[in-house]
């Protein structure tokens, strides 16, 4: 079954004895004067058993998948929750005609998520004060049920990270008391949160809140680890977050999130100037990373980044053969590394933004000479002059490119 539009389907609903509403995120973008992402409906006033559509989700929680204008949306059926056990799958769901649409909007999080509006008539139905906390900028839960689930902890600072919103007081109250629960949660669910804060207009207000309500040592403990004396930011962690924020991606970001992780423990267990911390921070972004079951890709891009930031800024003062090594060593990670190194030392406060890109960007020409030597000078080159592969034949190739970069760089 297939509709036109929007309304097309709400007539439908309409037919059936029902209301067709939009919920949640799609009227609170849509009063922020933004276009929705996507767009979810709910039916009140209509039996599951009476809705003609195919089912997509259980049997407590139905959902269906309807063609609307050629896009497939997700109709859900009104319901209420009560808690049955622990975490944030302890419920259990109850949907009938009866299910009004306070009662569903009710078992959401914050009021700025709990609005709803009449697809036929575009009526707002805003029982919990939403349209209000989005103009004053506030995230605040709808009912004392916010508490039976502790992901939305997690989610809270998420949502103060993509609007850049502050908490109310009495939410964030409720926030510490779901700490001890926090254990709970998959990973999984943890990192999915936590890599959509990298994705938003300021990923250090997610880090910020769950340090403000105690939760970041349950699963991101080598960041609580950085409240530590920093000489450019105060504490490593204030740091962290002001560099954080001037990331251009998801990646880029979680490598700053995580290249000073090493400094939790130097200030604990090394000499402020032990250069040891780089090697320290890796092991420490392994754990973080295990822990949260975080992608292979981004653990390896979070390991080059705490090793390689430091040797970055000193990259210059190598001598020609270890320049060569470690630029080749790098290959296509340079230029991303080369990045968070950079952002590191120019977003900081009192960083020199001029005087810093003038600084990195002598390096990058640098070892842009690097990879036009490997390109010229190559193993079938050697071959052609004679060289036979053998046990050697990789240092002496490694040689020949050393004398090009150190020729080429003298010019």
């Amino acid at each position: 079954m297939k509709f036109e539009t929007e309304k097309q389907l709400a007539e439908f609903v309409r037919g059936l004895g029902g209301v067709l509403w939009l919920v949640g995120g799609a009227v609170r973008d849509e009063l922020m004067g933004e276009i929705p992402y996507d767009k979810d409906f709910m039916v009140t006033g209509v039996n599951v058993t009476d809705m003609p559509f195919e089912k997509v989700a259980g049997n407590k929680c139905p959902v269906f998948l309807v063609s609307v204008g050629g896009a497939t949306c997700e109709v859900a059926m009104a319901r209420t929750e009560r808690k049955s056990g622990i975490g944030h799958k302890g419920f259990q769901f109850f949907t009938d005609a009866t299910v009004t649409v306070d009662e569903d909007l009710a078992r959401r999080d914050l009021t700025v998520n709990a609005m709803a509006q009449s697809v036929l008539d575009c009526d707002v139905c805003d029982p919990f004060g939403g349209e209000k906390d989005l103009k004053a900028c506030v995230l605040r839960h709808t009912t004392a049920a916010f508490a039976e689930d502790p992901l939305r902890v997690f989610r809270v600072a998420r949502f103060a990270a993509k609007f850049d919103f502050t908490v109310a007081p009495e939410t964030l109250d409720l926030m510490r008391h779901l700490v001890s629960e926090l254990s709970s949660l998959p990973a999984e669910r943890v990192w999915q949160e936590l890599r959509k804060a990298l994705d938003t207009q300021k990923p250090s207000r997610f880090f910020e809140v769950l340090q403000e309500v105690g939760a970041l040592g349950t699963f991101i403990q080598e960041l609580s680890a950085l409240n530590v004396p920093d000489k450019h930011d105060g504490t490593a962690f204030a740091h962290t977050m002001r560099v954080m924020d001037a990331g251009a991606d998801e990646m880029e970001r979680f490598g700053l999130l995580v290249h000073d992780f090493g400094k939790g423990k130097t200030s604990q267990e090394l000499h402020p100037a032990h250069h040891g911390h780089d090697k320290l921070g890796e092991s420490e972004v392994v754990a973080f990373c295990e822990r949260l079951r975080v992608p292979k890709n981004f653990q390896t891009f979070g390991m080059l980044c705490a090793r390689e930031h430091m040797r970055m800024k000193r990259a210059e003062e190598m001598r020609h053969g270890k320049f060569v090594r470690w630029v080749l060593g790098l290959g296509n990670a340079f230029e991303p590394v080369w990045r968070v190194s950079f952002i590191d030392s120019a977003f900081r406060e009192g960083g020199e933004k001029s005087e810093e890109l003038e600084r990195f960007n002598r390096l990058f020409n640098r070892a842009g000479v690097v990879f036009q030597v490997e390109q010229k000078v190559t193993g079938k080159q050697l071959v052609a002059q004679g060289h036979k592969p053998g046990k050697h034949f990789g240092e002496v190739l490694f040689q020949r490119r050393v004398e090009a970069f150190r020729a080429q760089v003298a010019v």
